[in-house]
């Protein structure tokens, strides 16, 4: 990775020591963070992605709001530069009988 001025990682795969030696060599380290999917069901589960078996999660529930923020707090004390975002348009597999406008704004 030290070919790169930027990289994304996974940040349940990457260590203190392996964060901090890739930002002493001016390496941005960037936390992938999955906005609209979850590999476990909760309350916030609208449906299931076939493609990945995740879980696409309600984009207006409060309670999945909240562990968006939490996650991005968590990830920012941790030290990384900051966010990868994904995910954001998976509300667009849900079906009719969801409010795909409420799920973009």
């Amino acid at each position: 990775m030290t070919f790169y001025s930027r990289v994304v990682v996974q940040p349940e795969l990457i260590t203190k020591h392996e964060l901090n030696w890739l930002k002493q060599r001016n390496i941005a380290v960037y936390a992938y963070l999955s906005v609209g999917e979850s590999f476990s069901k909760s309350e916030s589960s609208l449906s299931v992605n076939p493609n990945w078996n995740s879980h696409i999660s309600d984009l207006t529930a409060a309670q999945w709001q909240q562990h968006i923020q939490n996650s991005a707090l968590s990830l920012k004390a941790r030290g990384f530069n900051g966010l990868f975002l994904d995910t954001l348009d998976s509300y667009q597999l849900l079906d009719k009988k969801h409010n795909k406008s409420a799920q973009q704004a």
